[in-house]
Order: C-alpha cells, then structure tokens, then sequence
C-alpha cells in the first residue's frame, strides 16, 4: 500500500517527495505579491513614526514660545517671532504692521536658541513664519533645508556681555638656540664609464579617469533619496497636525523632489 506524500524509487523503499520547479515558483510568487502588498505599509509606519518624533521634539520649541507670548502680551503691543541671524527663534513687542526690528519695534529677546531647532535626526529645522491670517498666536515653519531663514523678519539676535579675560602675564624671551654648523656635503663618486645592456621595458597600466562628474551624481542622487524620506515624513506630521485641528500647507510634500516646508498655525 503506498502512503500518501511518498513515492518508490526502483528498490522498492519510500522517500519523501521533494517540491517540483512549478511548485517552487509558485511559492516564490506567493512570497513576492505578499511582499509588495506588505512594504508600502511598513514604509508608511515608519513615515507615521518619525512624524510622531517631530511632534514630540518640538513640544519644548513650542512650550517656550508660549511662555514668551503668555509673559510679554500683557503690555499694551502683540509679541511677534523673528528669525535670528544665528539661525534662533527671537521675539519682540510691536504695534500692528510692524516687524521685529523696525522702527517702533521694542527689542528683540532670545526665545528658542539654534542649537534646540534642529529636530528629528538633523534633518528638519524650524524657522518663525508669519502669522497673518486664521493665525491665533504665532507659526513655524518645519522644512528639509537646514539653511532655510523663514519668512518671519530676521534681526541680530541681543548681545551678550561676557567678563573681559585676563590679560596674561608677560613671561621672559625665551633663549634661542646655539647656532649649529653644517659640514659642507661631499659630491658623490663618479661612476665609472662603461657600456650598459640593461633595457628597461615599461608596461604601465593605469586606471581611468572617471572625472568629478561621478562622485557629484552619486552626491546628488543621495541627496534627492534623502529629501524623498525627509518630505514624506513632514507630509505626515502635516496630516498629524492637521487632526489637531492646527492649519497645515503639507500637500507639496509629496511631489516635492527639493526641499519641503510644512508651516503649522498655532
């Protein structure tokens, strides 16, 4: 009686059957359709992750900028953000239509320093924008280009006076070397004259020269791939931000292939 799943070879014992080439590739499609219905998930939870992380990250950014307006809207002005030159967050008190740094603006104070504006693995910077219109308190400006100044006013961040160090102690010359003599050299021995039969053969082989357009396009493409993640993760944040009931301008963050802005209105 022959058993399911074995087969007899000529000697009449049993051994398991093994899969067939048509078998295997259809395995192998199985595993391939499911991969290509599963990775464009697992890269929008990724995406959906790092957007969390910006929200989290910039709680303190936000949690000083409160603290700022909360203090300084007391007066009889509306404290407005600003841009400083340093690449921090500043603000000012001034009547309406006037930015920081104008002419019957009062002084600008350090809000946010730089070093605390770069967020989510370096590769988002957040800059003061303006808050114009549906805008309660203030905005900012959540973009891939780290040099980006915002559209807020930029100004001169306020000096800082430092003590005056300490003028050092004047010390003695020190003394200068003895001076040391040098033996005049010797020309070398002449060789002596004679027929030589030594041939030297060359076979140089040298590699080509790419030029320098390779390293800048592989430089580019790299940069492109970053931007490309960068700006998918802001477009989530927009949308996370979005749920929150705050104003956001994400939609070019999906067919940006440079730098993306998101600008969020709180």
């Amino acid at each position: 009686m022959r058993t399911p799943g074995r087969r007899q070879d000529v000697t009449g014992n049993n051994r398991c059957r093994g899969l067939t080439l048509l078998e295997m590739m259809i395995v192998m499609a199985i595993i391939g359709i499911l991969f290509a219905l599963g990775m464009p998930e697992y890269q929008k939870y990724q995406y959906r992750s790092r957007a969390a992380g910006i929200v989290v990250e910039s709680a303190p950014i936000k949690r000083a900028i409160d603290e700022y307006m909360g203090a300084a809207s007391k007066g009889q002005y509306r404290p407005q953000l600003a841009n400083g030159t340093d690449r921090s967050i500043l603000g000012c008190v001034a009547p309406a239509g006037v930015s920081c740094g104008d002419a019957g603006a009062g002084p600008a104070e350090l809000v946010v320093p730089a070093d605390k504006l770069l967020i989510s693995r370096d590769t988002v910077r957040v800059v003061a924008a303006r808050c114009e219109v549906d805008c309660p308190s203030f905005a900012l400006s959540f973009t891939s280009d780290l040099n980006a100044t915002g559209t807020a006013a930029t100004v001169s961040p306020p000096a800082t006076s430092s003590p005056a160090a300490p003028s050092p102690a004047a010390s003695p010359p020190a003394a200068s070397p003895p001076a040391t003599t040098t033996p005049p050299a010797t020309p070398p021995a002449a060789a002596p004259a004679g027929k030589g039969n030594s041939e030297g053969k060359g076979q140089g082989k040298g590699k080509a020269d790419s030029g320098p357009w390779l390293p800048l396009v592989a430089s580019a493409y790299a940069q492109s791939a970053q931007f490309e993640v960068t700006n998918r993760v802001l477009y989530e944040f927009g949308e996370v931000m979005r749920k929150r009931v705050h104003s956001s301008d994400n939609a070019t963050c999906l067919v940006a292939t440079g730098p993306c802005t998101v600008t969020i209105k709180f």
